[in-house]
């Protein structure tokens, strides 16, 4: 930061971008409620280590770890912007434009994307390591076993390794950085008491009801309104389950959902962004908010059919 000679400070905008993005991502990574989700999701993880091969069920953590990291996500990105004077004692006295806060705080989103990002690598790791039980495998998968434990590499090949990779990556990393995007968003559009609380209890109901549905209910999942309704949710669990055995896999692309939620993210941040734009940059503002949709409606569309 400089001063002219009228004495009006000079804002360097990417370094004051890049300062408060740091001070958001520190408010978020010590907000207690993210603290206590990472937690149950370690736990979670470490619960399958110490169960043995026999026990290990990955995608189980996936489940785990969309809900531990992804809803509270929520509710710390709304506080984080509803609060966000808090930061602004942490930096040097220059006017910041609410773009640049409202950018800041969707880079702290990334902080949550990064634990699940640490968990993901666990679980590949364990799951390399302890070559699980077969039930792991969902019915119909041939040539993945070896005297009766998970083959990874050959289970991947046989699922599909885009589509394996893409559906823990959607419950990893996705998952985290969408709940705390919408939070943010939520926050610049509905400032309200609990309004947090409110949007994150609303989208996992929405999670598990929609899933659960269209797998508990016998013969809603195979229908086509059923499908869609799954493909159309922020999240999807790809393999069903009787129990803690695998049965299936649903029809469709999990590769085409992970790019559809990815989409859902940038349709959340840019939600946020335009709360603030200016009136000279609204129109480009909507042109990028209808390539997201348009974006959006393709990869579901790639998502529901494969």
């Amino acid at each position: 930061m400089t001063v002219t000679g009228t004495g009006t400070p000079r804002v360097d905008p990417p370094r004051v971008l890049a300062q408060l993005t740091l001070v958001q991502a520190r408010r978020f990574a010590t907000h207690p409620l993210f603290l206590v989700g990472a937690v149950l999701a370690a736990v979670g993880l470490v619960q399958g280590l110490l169960a043995g091969p026999d026990l290990w069920r990955p995608q189980n953590l996936v489940l785990a770890t969309a809900l531990w990291l992804g809803l509270p996500s929520v509710v710390v990105g709304y506080r984080l912007t509803i609060t966000e004077e808090a930061a602004s004692p942490l930096l040097p006295s220059t006017p910041v434009p609410a773009t640049s806060r409202t950018l800041a705080l969707c880079g702290a989103c990334l902080v949550p994307a990064l634990a699940g990002a640490l968990l993901l690598v666990g679980t590949i790791a364990a799951t390399v390591a302890w070559q699980p039980s077969a039930d792991l495998l969902p019915a119909g998968i041939e040539g993945a076993t070896t005297g009766g434990s998970l083959n990874l590499p050959a289970y991947l090949t046989a699922v599909g390794w885009a589509d394996a990779i893409a559906h823990w990556t959607e419950g990893f990393v996705a998952a985290p950085f969408g709940g705390a995007a919408l939070g943010v968003a939520a926050a610049r559009w509905w400032r309200l008491p609990g309004g947090g609380v409110i949007v994150a209890v609303g989208l996992g109901l929405l999670v598990l009801v929609v899933n659960a549905a269209a797998e508990n209910v016998p013969g809603v999942g195979h229908t086509w309104p059923a499908r869609l309704a799954v493909t159309v949710s922020p999240f999807v669990l790809w393999e069903t389950q009787a129990g803690d055995i695998v049965t299936g896999v649903r029809a469709g692309s999990p590769l085409g959902h992970l790019s559809y939620a990815m989409c859902l993210s940038g349709l959340a941040v840019w939600a946020a962004l335009a709360k603030d734009t200016s009136s000279p940059h609204r129109v480009l503002g909507r042109r990028v908010g209808l390539a997201l949709a348009i974006a959006a409606a393709l990869t579901a569309t790639w998502a529901l059919l494969g």
